[in-house]
């Protein structure tokens, strides 16, 4: 399968990592990735991103209402949530409120998506990620690095672990016990699905503490489930990296911090990844700190499934 050249709108980076969709929510605000109230007018439509977002979940409704991806609350959109709603028992209307917005995430925000151990080669890449996740993302795993071919390279902990507010949060931030933001959001949980990835030159010195002083490897572009809905149009930047944790008592006995929707590995395991990379002939190139239209050809592919699946209902 011989790969295009990707295309995407530019769009603002913040902290190199994701797009913002709105201020700090509080109590009585709408839930993330949703910053508005949405209402049908045949005279002033509403667009954005967040209509973007909730015109690709409605479709995993089993009804299949098919909506067209216009960014637009329009007729079809207004009456395949009134139809929705009908069948959650919420009130028989178009808006898009706060309390639909709750009901909606916990129908759609589940991707479904399992891995097919797809080989990198198949799609004419170099290496493949496989990133298994819990719902409770504060739960360190363990990934798998392969080569082209499905042989085993690296297997080491990582951690998906997101903020908790919407915001920058002090760093580093060890929280766990509160569920993190979700995947359409900034600084959200990595996204699960397949995506295309690339390996780039390390951070900048001025931000080893964050990233570390290795070279890094950054999700490109979604295919499949809720990455493919993401990346690169709803959030960008979300990278595979370490950090110098030990100046704040970090020890590799001990849960990793939270990031900002990037893939957190120890240093001792990111300097082996990027060893054997190297080994395999995978060029580190020049990172482009969030640059889109996305500047080089994907290198690695990333698998991220959510293992404890059978607990969502």
């Amino acid at each position: 399968m011989k790969l295009v050249h990707i295309c995407v709108a530019t769009i603002t980076i913040l902290l190199a990592t994701c797009l913002i969709f709105a201020a700090a929510t509080r109590d009585d605000e709408i839930p993330y990735p949703f910053s508005r109230e949405l209402k049908y007018s045949s005279t002033e439509p509403m667009s954005g991103k967040d209509v973007y977002t909730l015109q690709h979940l409605l479709n995993r409704w089993s009804t299949k209402p098919n909506l067209q991806i216009t960014q637009i609350y329009d007729y079809n959109t207004s009456k395949a949530i009134a139809k929705w709603k009908v069948s959650k028992g919420l009130p028989n209307d178009t808006i898009f409120d706060r309390a639909t917005a709750f009901v909606f995430l916990e129908d759609f925000e589940y991707d479904g998506y399992k891995d097919q151990g797809i080989k990198a080669a198949d799609l004419g890449l170099q290496f493949r990620l496989y990133v298994p996740v819990y719902r409770n993302r504060s739960i360190e795993t363990t990934a798998t690095l392969f080569d082209a071919h499905n042989n085993v390279l690296h297997k080491f902990t990582t951690r998906t672990r997101a903020h908790t507010i919407y915001g920058e949060e002090p760093w580093p931030t060890w929280d766990s016990e509160t569920k993190g933001l979700n995947e359409f959001t900034s600084w959200g949980y990595t996204p699960s699905g397949l995506t295309l990835l690339d390996f780039n030159t390390p951070e900048p010195e001025s931000v080893f503490d964050l990233y570390g002083k290795w070279e890094v490897i950054r999700a490109v572009r979604g295919l499949e489930g809720n990455a493919a809905i993401c990346m690169p149009y709803l959030r960008n930047g979300i990278l595979m990296h370490t950090g110098n944790w030990a100046k704040h008592g970090w020890t590799e006995d001990k849960p990793m911090p939270n990031s900002s929707g990037c893939m957190h590995n120890h240093p001792t395991d990111q300097e082996i990844i990027v060893n054997i990379l190297k080994a395999k002939g995978v060029t580190p190139n020049v990172n482009p700190f969030g640059k889109l239209p996305y500047p080089y050809e994907p290198q690695g592919l990333l698998s991220v499934e959510v293992i404890d699946d059978d607990q969502i209902v």
